[in-house]
């Protein structure tokens, strides 16, 4: 009789543990969808903040290259100024040539170097 308490007990115990297993189980399945969902959400966000990330380094770029060609010109426009201002101090100093070229350059220096 004692060990068919035991036997029962035990019979009683592995149906209980087989239980919980169950339900554990049951509750993990039915709690995976939503781990699922809450993961592609996760990955939808990323990749929203990824394509916005990249959207502004390119507008970042596309800005500073704008910048650089607008420095280019003004370099450039520095350069053809200086050779303009070395031809016209040499056209005074040699007191030489027409005299619209000579107001020209004096006009010129007179903005310039003072």
């Amino acid at each position: 009789m004692i060990k068919e308490n035991l036997n029962q007990e035990e019979i009683l115990e592995k149906e209980e543990f087989n239980e919980d297993v169950e339900d554990n189980l049951d509750y993990e399945s039915e709690n995976k969808p939503k781990n699922k969902k809450f993961k592609n959400k996760v990955i939808l966000i990323e990749l929203i903040i990824i394509i916005i990330l990249g959207g502004l380094v390119y507008w970042q770029f596309s800005s500073f290259s704008d910048k650089r060609e607008e420095v280019r010109n003004s370099y450039d426009s520095l350069n053809k100024l200086e050779l303009e201002l070395k031809s016209c101090r040499e056209l005074i100093n040699q007191d030489q040539g027409e005299f619209d070229r000579y107001d020209y350059c004096r006009q010129l220096l007179n903005k310039f170097v003072d």
